[in-house]
């Protein structure tokens, strides 16, 4: 694997799409990044890829800009570590272990490969898999290029998701991201909640300390839920089945309707234990 980039990876430039991609796909490697659990691998810059440069930059030594250009001290730095990644080097295949990881690629998860097998965790695009690391990386100096998702932190934890950073990243997507204490259909038609997290099958919704949306805010009965669930679902089939009818675009169309229709919802404490646990 190398990396070279056309043009320069910053915020507000305008990177080339493949560049963003590549480059996404060393710092996986090397444990800095870590692919959205949503939608994974894409060939757009968002805010997590800048603080994976500036992690690795930290890291490393260098200016903590949060952007690389071609051939820059940066670049040269991740292709050193990228030299010293050995084929034999290994590494433990991570899912996120919904319904939707590719079925290849859920049969890989928790075993041991090393970095010569392909495909590689993330290498695909849309792929949320990612690498733990076994064997940690080094430059010339001794320097561990592990980061960001490399396994070799305390406890078995990534750097940035030990005490307290975990609690201030969720606290900073909590106020950075649209959160939402209730359910509702997501843009793909699936039923949300919170920071964006995925509670689509039924085994899932259940099993969350739903609340009532009532002055005592008592918790939800079973019977409750599963009205919730039924009425939620519902309201996302009629709502594609109108998208169709009007020849609307279904995943534009649906993101217009985050409606509240239960009583359903969650505590801000309970959404927020739900992210921390989905990156732990």
């Amino acid at each position: 694997m190398e990396l070279e980039l056309k043009r320069a990876v910053a915020r507000n430039a305008d990177a080339d799409p493949n560049d963003i991609l590549n480059l996404k796909r060393v710092l996986n490697r090397l444990g800095h990044y870590l692919p959205d659990d949503l939608i994974g691998m894409t060939r757009f810059a968002e805010t997590r890829l800048f603080e994976a440069i500036e992690a690795f930059q930290r890291l490393t030594g260098l200016t903590p800009t949060g952007q690389v250009k071609p051939d820059d001290e940066t670049v040269q730095t991740l292709q050193e570590y990228l030299a010293r990644t050995s084929g034999n080097d290994r590494y433990i295949w991570r899912t996120v272990r919904d319904d939707r990881v590719r079925p290849s690629h859920a049969a890989r998860e928790g075993k041991l490969f090393r970095w010569k097998a392909w495909p590689e965790p993330g290498e695909e695009e849309h792929c949320r898999c990612w690498a733990e690391l076994v064997d940690a990386v080094t430059s010339r100096d001794g320097v561990a290029a592990v980061g960001a998702v490399g396994k070799t932190a305390k406890d078995g934890e990534p750097h940035c998701f030990q005490e307290p950073w975990l609690d201030e990243a969720v606290e900073m997507l909590v106020r950075h991201e649209k959160t939402t204490s209730f359910p509702y259909g997501d843009s793909l038609g699936f039923i949300t909640v919170g920071v964006g997290a995925n509670v689509n099958q039924w085994d899932r919704f259940k099993s969350l300390p739903w609340r009532m949306d009532t002055e005592d805010g008592r918790f939800a009965t079973l019977t409750e839920v599963t009205d919730g669930y039924e009425k939620l679902r519902k309201f996302i089939d009629d709502a594609w089945a109108e998208a169709e009818k009007n020849g609307k675009d279904k995943i534009n169309y649906l993101a217009q309707k985050y409606s509240k229709i239960t009583k359903l919802g969650l505590s801000s404490a309970d959404y927020k234990k739900m992210f921390k646990d989905s990156v732990q």
